[in-house]
């Protein structure tokens, strides 16, 4: 089950910095090589990024606890709920066109809905679903209706998953993965492609993501690609990996895997100068925008929070499908993303993660021509 947890704010910058001629990328793998060995991890991939994509990275530990691999800088991993950021960027592409818009009912643009849906959802629009403020539950039986084509299925799993009365207020946040993929459903259901279909032609091949999948990355029983990894029984005991993932009915909400310079690709869309397809100013601003008097701060795809260390207004999500630990901040504001992912996850993945989000804002800010802000 994908899950978002709750922030650790990233405001203490470490002390200490890149000594002498030290590169930003020898810094960023230091900075890893120490989280990796001080937490356990099996490994861990790092990167800053900026609007023309990843401008250092780093990488350590191994792709499979028992394996002697090494986890590379471009191996895939997987997003989690980072996801979420993507479908709301494919949605906007389609409202830039005319396709959709932000107003739009989920049963007017997939009409098959409609017999299926609770009568109290029928009012439902695009912009409510990718906030998460349209009152659904934050899960389906995903591994249900496994016979039917994909549209099929997350129609099916979709309608049962909605067809009592809401039981959370709509209007009112409460985070939901069938939320997202009711909104995959309604791009389908007005493009005739699939979810998969649409990430690939309208993000994945413009935005050059040779290694953006879905499910976990690699072949089945090999060590191509990393594996996910979960602590034993209860949390207890060493890692165990594991090549699973969430059921792909629930892409929408949280099945791509990608290399973390291509993730960079992506990121540097949402900071405004990126390369083709780009979204229209006023799209891109409604992405990052929640709405007035929304505690949870939940825009498209992102929480909005204000950092010094990002001069104003920054955006961040983190996912996990509870076997890796993905974690992403952006500050359009300083033209900079760092993002870090895990492939494990337990309790204190969030806090490792944090960590090396914060250590590398302040190598990055020390490496510039300003001093670190205090925080």
């Amino acid at each position: 089950m994908t899950r978002l947890m709750s922030a650790i704010a990233t405001f203490f910058l470490i002390a200490g910095g890149a000594a002498g001629d030290e590169s930003l990328d020898a810094a960023i793998q230091r900075v890893v090589d120490k989280a990796v060995a001080d937490s356990g991890a099996p490994g861990m991939v790092a990167a800053i990024g900026d609007s023309s994509g990843a401008i250092a990275t780093g990488a350590a530990g191994v792709r499979k606890a028992g394996d002697k691999t090494a986890l590379a800088a471009g191996d895939k991993m997987h997003l989690g709920s980072c996801t979420k950021a993507m479908t709301a960027t494919l949605l906007g592409l389609l409202v830039d066109e005319g396709k959709l818009a932000w107003d739009s009912k989920l049963v007017d643009a997939a009409p098959e809905l409609k017999p299926r849906v609770h009568d109290d959802y029928h009012d439902v629009t695009l912009w409510q679903l990718v906030t998460h403020r349209a009152g659904f539950p934050a899960n389906a039986n995903w591994w249900g209706k496994q016979s039917l084509p994909m549209h099929e299925r997350r129609v099916a799993l979709v309608g049962e998953a909605l067809a009592a009365a809401p039981t959370e207020p709509i209007g009112e946040h409460h985070y939901s993965n069938v939320g997202y993929t009711a909104a995959g459903v309604m791009a389908e259901a007005i493009t005739g492609k699939t979810w998969e279909e649409l990430m690939r032609e309208r993000l994945f091949e413009p935005l050059e993501m040779s290694s953006a999948g879905f499910g976990p990355p690699g072949a089945a029983g090999k060590v191509d690609q990393p594996w996910g990894h979960r602590k034993g029984w209860l949390g207890f005991g060493g890692w165990t990996p594991d090549q699973t993932d969430n059921a792909p009915a629930l892409g929408p909400a949280g099945t791509v895997h990608c290399s973390i310079e291509d993730w960079a690709k992506f990121l540097a869309l949402h900071l405004g100068q990126g390369p083709d397809p780009t979204l229209k100013p006023e799209t891109l601003a409604k992405l990052h925008t929640p709405e007035e008097g929304d505690e949870a701060q939940y825009a498209g795809g992102w929480l909005l929070q204000e950092r010094a260390w990002g001069e104003g207004e920054v955006l961040w999500h983190n996912g996990s499908n509870t076997l890796w630990y993905a974690l992403v901040w952006i500050a359009p504001n300083t033209d900079r993303s760092y993002m870090v992912v895990t492939n494990s996850a337990d309790g204190g993945s969030h806090s490792v993660c944090d960590g090396v989000i914060a250590e590398m804002i302040r190598l990055d800010r020390a490496a510039g021509d300003s001093p670190p802000a205090s925080e």
